[in-house]
């Protein structure tokens, strides 16, 4: 199978992908035999500046799996439920490579993740990441010490 090679291409050559993306429709290039991770969707097309289109393209699927916990095990099930919505978020800000909302979504699953954590052990739970971490850590050692 041959492709297509592209060289530069200045913006308003009224290729197919310039002109679905000026519609908003989603537009996607096979980079690569025909595997589900080398589909790449058109995230942003934007001219630089001598007039040439630059592409930013994300993967559909990324070339590695995201491992899935199993929530079922929380007894609280508004929290299993906001822990499953939050881990959905948190994929879908992964195949659309937006990371910021990676960090965030990953962020709002480890601040749950340890509240539910630090309940159950009866500690208080502090406020922010960073307290909550430290407090987990502090569990942890007092644990460690204590099963020698």
């Amino acid at each position: 199978m041959l492709g297509t090679r592209y060289e530069a291409i200045r913006a308003g050559s009224s290729l197919p992908w310039e002109h679905g993306y000026a519609l908003g429709r989603r537009c996607y290039f096979l980079m690569g035999l025909s595997e589900a991770a080398d589909l790449w969707r058109l995230a942003r097309l934007e001219p630089d500046a001598l007039g040439r289109q630059v592409l930013t393209l994300a993967p559909v699927r990324s070339a590695h799996e995201i491992a899935v916990p199993n929530f079922d095990r929380v007894p609280n099930p508004r929290l299993r439920a906001y822990l499953a919505e939050r881990f959905e978020a948190f994929q879908r800000a992964v195949v659309w490579a937006a990371h910021f909302d990676v960090v965030d979504r990953a962020a709002n699953i480890t601040e749950a993740v340890l509240d539910y954590c630090l309940t159950t052990v009866g500690r208080k739970v502090p406020r922010t990441l960073g307290e909550r971490l430290e407090a987990s850590r502090i569990v942890f050692e007092n644990n460690e010490r204590s099963s020698h």
